[in-house]
């Protein structure tokens, strides 16, 4: 219950100061001075609070078009606020601030709108191959999911359109790297039976991401076992000649699930070997490639989905996005089959990776 107020809190505040700043954008740029910015920000600030409403109707009651509402006007926020920075330097090189207002409401109208429609388009298929040159090939096809972030809002059809795409390419392994349920199960059965139907091969494997923590460690196991996924958070497993290693989100120890030192999570191996990391987070490689793993699979920065977030990982991430690579060990970071609470995407479209072996 306390990390639920600091988190409403958190973003309460986040809201409160994107309100000003963007209604101060539209004062100065129709007026000429900033009267009124109390009063025009407050305007902003409350319906923005529409999403936290909707969180917690959502998690108390059947009613989601609070909170599908609320995710649109999160998301028009967001975009508000990248677009108020650009029409702040309008301003200043002098451009007439009607003019600069009026591009900037139909700038956010159309981002808004483009944003909703790419993000319910089928996640594109992205292959990698980091195993170009080598002389000893497995002939795997390995899928990597990650980011679903099933919420209530996703239709059950774009989830139909995820699994099919998936069973299309006809997968040995499916490894899904974190961030499933943003809602209870119960609440999307549809979603759940649906997910059952994705196929594999040789196995599914799964780990943890920081969402997974946050709806309830065992409520994830109990799904992972519902849809046929193997978890294997801080396990090695051997699968056809490739060993994975299963990494735990961080976020587990604020809920009192614990984490070994990475080093304790990796056998001595042979270089010849082919080793795979599934972490959620990226922000662990330079570790893992000083144990000289191949790759490591990850996503949860969901790069591109909206502005002004972007720049923040850029700059927070080393490897905040595609492939990147260190010595002889590789990363790719999904930008997300899915996305987070608004339903848009602006710069990234979502992603089903396939990895060739």
């Amino acid at each position: 219950m306390i990390q639920l107020i600091i988190f409403i809190a958190i973003i309460s505040a986040i809201l409160l100061g994107s309100s000003f700043y963007v209604a101060g954008f539209f004062l100065h740029a129709v007026t000429g001075t900033f009267q009124g910015l109390w009063m025009s920000g407050l305007l902003i600030w409350v319906p923005s609070l529409t999403y936290l409403v909707g969180e917690w109707r959502s998690r108390t009651s059947q009613v989601i078009w609070i909170k599908h509402l609320g995710a649109i006007l999160l998301g028009a926020m967001s975009v508000s606020v990248a677009v108020a920075t650009s029409g702040y330097v309008a301003l200043l090189i002098g451009v007439p601030g009607p003019i600069a207002a009026t591009v900037s409401v139909a700038l956010i109208g159309t981002m808004v709108g483009l944003g909703m429609i790419n993000a319910h388009r089928t996640p594109k298929i992205t292959p990698i191959d980091t195993f170009t040159g080598r002389t000893h090939r497995l002939g795997l096809k390995i899928v990597h999911l990650t980011d679903l972030h099933l919420d209530g809002i996703t239709s059950t059809q774009w989830v139909q359109k995820v699994v099919d795409t998936v069973n299309a390419l006809n997968p040995d392994i499916v490894v899904f790297t974190g961030d499933l349920l943003d809602i209870s199960p119960d609440r999307i059965p549809e979603q759940i039976e649906i997910l059952k139907q994705i196929k594999a091969s040789k196995t599914k494997l799964a780990v943890s991401g920081n969402h997974d923590f946050y709806m309830k460690y065992p409520t994830y196991q109990s799904v992972l076992e519902t849809i046929g996924f193997t978890l294997i958070d801080n396990q090695h497993i051997h699968v056809s000649g490739v060993d994975f290693i299963g990494i735990s989100d961080r976020d587990g120890q604020r809920f009192g699930h614990g984490r070994p030192e990475i080093s304790d999570l990796f056998p001595n191996y042979s270089p010849d070997q082919t080793v795979i990391v599934l972490s959620h987070r990226p922000d662990e490689f330079h570790h893992f490639a000083k144990l000289g793993v191949t790759l490591q699979l990850s996503g949860h920065t969901h790069w591109g989905q909206l502005p002004p977030f972007d720049l923040i990982i850029r700059l927070w991430y080393t490897h905040g996005r595609g492939h990147g690579k260190i010595d002889n060990s590789h990363i790719y970071v999904s930008k997300g089959t899915g996305v987070w609470g608004p339903p848009m995407r602006l710069f990234g479209r979502s992603e089903i990776v396939v990895v060739s072996i």
